[in-house]
């Protein structure tokens, strides 16, 4: 029989006498291991490369890259960049590099300074 709910009209389901009786006895034991505590480790994850404190974020090769001047922009492309971090480096080919300058002779001499430097001029 079903519970009568509070509110609701009482339900009576009809008897079947056709239906096999299922048994507590007749079905497998089921029980979960006992996990404790110091069971459960946490995944390692992998560890955050650290940057030296007050020290460079990276460096960028000049020489062989494309240097191209707009304005107060100078766009480098093609350069190969290292970062750099406590205990290790990570080199990254044929990167582009966007900077911007407060005004149109600074960039236009950074950007000199590059194609002094060894990178090619690319016109706008």
């Amino acid at each position: 029989d079903m519970p009568d709910m509070p509110d609701m009209p009482s339900i009576e389901l009809p008897d079947m006498p056709d239906m096999p009786s299922i048994s507590a006895p007749d079905m497998p034991s089921m029980s979960m291991p006992s996990l404790s505590m110091k069971d459960l480790k946490a995944p390692k994850m992998p560890k955050k490369k650290e940057r030296i404190e007050g020290g460079p974020y990276g460096r960028i090769q000049i020489n062989g890259s494309q240097v191209q001047v707009n304005g107060k922009s100078v766009k480098i492309m093609k350069c190969e960049q290292v970062r750099i971090f406590k205990d290790s480096t990570k080199n990254s080919k044929n990167r582009t590099v966007h900077l911007e300058f407060e005004d149109e002779a600074e960039a236009y001499s950074w950007a000199c300074s590059m194609w002094y430097g060894g990178a090619e001029k690319i016109e706008k």
